[in-house]
C-alpha cells in the first residue's frame, strides 16, 4: 500500500498540530482522507467570525487538498461537517451547492460545543476517491 500526505502550500501548515490535511491511499483506486477544514488561512489565521465567511474558506481549503491530491469535489464520497451552532445549517447548504455540483456525497451534519479553537464555528472532513 502506497500513502502520500496531501499538503498544499495553498493550505495552512497543519504539522505543527499534528495531522495531515489529507492523506492518500492507493490500492487499486487512490482513497483521499482529509483531514477537518475550516476557516483558517494559508497564515494560520481564523479568516472571519463569520460562519458563512468560515465555511467557504473551509471549502476553499478542501478544494485545494483535492486537486493536489488529483481530485476534485465530484471524486468525494463522504462529508463530515461539524458546526457550532445548528442554526447555521441552512446557511451551510447554500454553501455546499456551490462547490457540489451535479455527484452528491453522502455527508452529516453535527452540532459540537466547541472546536480545536474557540473562534472556529464549521469544520469539514472528507473521504475521496480518485
Amino acid at each position: 500500500m502506497r500513502k502520500e500526505i496531501i499538503a498544499p502550500t495553498r493550505v495552512w501548515d497543519s504539522k505543527p498540530l499534528g495531522f495531515a490535511h489529507g492523506i492518500a491511499v492507493e490500492e487499486g483506486k487512490k482513497l483521499v482522507f482529509i483531514s477537518g477544514q475550516n476557516g483558517i488561512d494559508v497564515k494560520g489565521k481564523v479568516v472571519s467570525d463569520d460562519f458563512a465567511t468560515q465555511c467557504t474558506k473551509a471549502y476553499e481549503n478542501l478544494a485545494e487538498i483535492l486537486a493536489t491530491a488529483g481530485g476534485k469535489f465530484t471524486n468525494v464520497v463522504r462529508l463530515t461537517a461539524y458546526v457550532t451552532d445548528i442554526k447555521d445549517a441552512d446557511s451551510f447548504v447554500k454553501i455546499t451547492a456551490q462547490f457540489f455540483k451535479g455527484d452528491l456525497c453522502s455527508q452529516t451534519l453535527v452540532e459540537v460545543s466547541a472546536l480545536a479553537f474557540p473562534e472556529l464555528k464549521v469544520e469539514l472532513e472528507a473521504t475521496a476517491i480518485l
